[in-house]
């Protein structure tokens, strides 16, 4: 992969920077990118933090902390928000913003001082499957423990594709980038359902110890830890228990759609987990979540090309992210959801009216 000059310039502008900021999305991949680069800018870094989980904007994010950090850099890994968000950073903060994504959002036209590599959102037709591998090739170090993070996030961000055996080209970088080590691609999904327990259950504290093991080194450490492995535990009971409250409200030959109340994140989990029995058609999932009193519309296909649903929703003002095979929409109340599927019905065949009521 080459990567574009927005990006290859990061890695020159990087060794610069005397105080680091990191803000970094709450899964497998952009906590395996946060490692990544807090292994090679350890004694440089002043602030490590995770927005509100579920949430994504300006509202999310930390600003008391960040500023009493006083970055003159801030990087964001994996973090898909829409530009304004970018400003409004740059604005209060007043420092060089550092963006690293590959979600379908809008692109963010990055001032002079600032960059922004998001491949993906600049109309990348080569696929990106994640940002630590975006990551891994902007810094350029070739060291195992760094191979096998950006392999982790990867497996992170593939799980449907490696539960349902299909073939995916990330999943052949993963396995060369692993090549010659003793780790394979199923120990890194374990992994990776031991990091993602914590942002299911909303545990930031969970989220910084895996941080610190990952950069201590060896992956497997995760799944050995003891607080790591109690909140692995927890979040399989609420796994168990979100498949077996999940109502399914409609399926046909093209779509099948479900819906899910429950206060813990699992929208990507139960959705994925749901779309692996339905391969071959649409899979819709809306989880509404009282305890911060917002929804989800999860919306996967392993066929189809969902890009030009995404950019369709976004200019009606929806907000709507996700990638080439999954998009989100989030939804600030309940009053949302008739419109917001309303608009989705145009993008792919769901009936509406089983939502009423």
């Amino acid at each position: 992969m080459d990567l574009p000059s927005e990006c290859l310039e990061i890695a020159h502008v990087l060794p610069h920077a005397h105080r680091v900021a990191v803000l970094h999305h709450w899964d497998t991949d952009g906590i395996a990118s946060a490692a990544m680069l807090l292994s090679t800018a350890w004694n440089r870094i002043v602030y490590v933090g995770t927005p509100s989980i579920g949430f994504y904007g300006s509202d999310a994010i930390d600003f008391p902390s960040l500023m009493r950090a006083s970055p003159d850099a801030l990087v964001i890994l994996d973090y898909g928000v829409e530009p304004h968000v970018y400003d409004y950073l740059l604005e209060k903060l007043r420092c060089r913003i550092i963006v690293v994504d590959h979600h379908l959002v809008a692109p963010w036209n990055a001032p002079r001082e600032c960059h922004y590599c998001n491949p993906v959102a600049r109309g990348c037709v080569e696929e990106i499957p994640s940002t630590s591998y975006l990551l891994y090739k902007i810094l350029g170090v070739q060291e195992p423990r760094f191979r096998i993070l950006a392999a982790l996030g990867i497996v992170g961000d593939l799980t449907p594709y490696i539960d349902a055996r299909l073939g995916h080209r990330g999943i052949e970088i993963a396995e060369e980038l692993l090549r010659g080590l003793d780790v394979a691609i199923g120990e890194l999904r374990e992994v990776s359902e031991y990091v993602d327990s914590c942002y299911r259950l909303y545990n930031r504290t969970c989220i910084a110890r895996v941080i610190r093991l990952l950069v201590e080194g060896d992956v497997r450490q995760v799944m050995r830890d003891p607080y790591i492995r109690r909140v692995r535990i927890r979040a399989q009971r609420v796994l168990t228990e979100a498949l077996r409250r999940v109502v399914q409200l409609q399926e046909n030959e093209c779509v099948a759609v479900y819906k899910l109340v429950m206060d813990a994140y699992v929208t990507s989990y139960v959705g994925r987990t749901l779309a692996s029995k339905h391969w071959d058609k649409y899979t819709v999932l809306i989880h509404w979540i009282p305890r911060i009193s917002r929804g989800f519309i999860y919306v996967r296909s392993f066929r189809e090309d969902l890009s030009g649903a995404i950019e369709g929703l976004r200019s009606t003002g929806l907000r709507v992210g996700g990638k080439l095979n999954v998009m989100v929409l989030e939804l600030g109340s309940p009053e949302e959801l008739n419109k917001a599927m309303k608009l989705v019905e145009k993008s792919i065949c769901v009936n509406t009216s089983v939502f009423r009521g």
